[in-house]
């Protein structure tokens, strides 16, 4: 899983960013924030109050939850990281954060916006699992983040700046790549920065090449476990990326009038998952094999569709795609 695109600033990106969102680990585990709570495989563990918005870890092993204060201004919250069965790890209070990044052993990096629209700053605070605060660092807006598998680190893309790599433990900033609209992790310190036109592999803070994508308005991406392919998502397609070269393999387009909202794929690439909308107000996931052959579809009609929904999510033993939309939810199996 990916982390979403933020917005602008206090409970505008708090709720964008929180309305719909899955972390999916092994043997079929997720947390998923759905309809005001944080659900996993199991059933609701966190139940949200009105000014409370929650954000799950890549692989659903931890999610935070921030707490605004009503009436204040700029912001003051109460940030709170529990583990998947919804216990809480640590908290951190009199913070002005509104939104947060979870890394899957609780460690985290809370957000403090500072003014409105591209002029705007933001102030990241590290935090260990522990729940001991190791560093800060200013930053432009965030546009999405990406954390790289099992570790306490994530690259961050912002609004016109450089795209830098943070360590949370130690609360420092690794490094700085270029700037990018979307980035996404792998193993062996694997990067891959995507923007309008062109797309970049880094290995170790080092380009290993750059290449023009075709893609028409990337803003997702996915790493396989192995680091040799990269799935990418734009505004109506879905496109496979060899990493050896950065070559489009194929691509998937969704039917007409209808955009992506959300990607996902199985750790093995061994299939994927769209969710898509249409302004009609017609909502769907589909699940697609590894050839970008249709596995299986269902759509909902809902009152105001949005372009953060549906979210979907990949889940194994056995295979199968979830999905969360607007009063919504399903489960595709073969």
């Amino acid at each position: 899983m990916r982390i979403k695109i933020f917005t602008s600033l206090g409970i505008t990106v708090a709720a964008a960013a929180a309305w719909a969102a899955f972390g999916v680990g092994g043997q079929g585990h997720y947390l998923a924030v759905w309809d005001r709570q944080v659900w996993n495989e199991g059933g609701a563990v966190k139940s949200l109050g009105p000014l409370e918005f929650a954000f799950v870890s890549e692989r659903g092993a931890a999610f935070a939850v921030v707490s605004l204060e009503a009436g204040t201004m700029p912001p003051a919250s109460t940030v709170r990281v529990y583990d998947r069965a919804g216990r809480v790890l640590w908290a951190a209070a009199g913070t002005g954060a509104t939104s947060a990044y979870v890394a899957d052993s609780g460690a985290a990096a809370l957000v403090t916006m500072r003014g409105e629209g591209p002029s705007a700053t933001a102030r990241l605070d590290f935090y260990s699992a522990a729940g001991k605060r190791t560093g800060e660092a200013e930053t432009g807006p965030p546009l999405a983040a990406a954390f790289f598998p099992g570790e306490d680190r994530f690259a961050l893309a912002v609004l016109g700046g450089a795209t830098a790599v943070y360590d949370l433990a130690a609360g420092v900033k690794e490094y700085e790549l270029p700037a990018a609209r979307t980035p996404a992790a792998g193993p062996e310190d694997l990067v891959l920065l995507v923007d309008r036109q062109r797309m970049a592999l880094y290995r170790r803070g080092g380009r290993v090449w750059e290449a023009n994508h075709g893609i028409y308005y990337p803003r997702l991406a996915t790493i396989d476990a192995g680091g040799g392919w990269a799935v990418v998502g734009g505004h109506h397609e879905v496109a496979l990326v060899s990493l050896a070269d950065g070559r489009v393999e194929r691509r998937w387009e969704a039917p007409a009038d209808f955009g992506i909202t959300d990607l996902a794929a199985a750790a093995d690439f061994s299939s994927f998952a769209a969710g898509i909308r249409s302004l009609a107000g017609v909502e769907a996931v589909t699940w697609l094999s590894s050839r970008f052959d249709v596995i299986a579809r269902e759509e909902h009609t809902v009152a105001q569709p949005s372009g953060s929904s549906p979210a979907v999510a990949v889940l194994a033993a056995p295979p199968r795609a979830v999905a969360t939309g607007q009063g919504w939810r399903a489960t595709l199996e073969r």
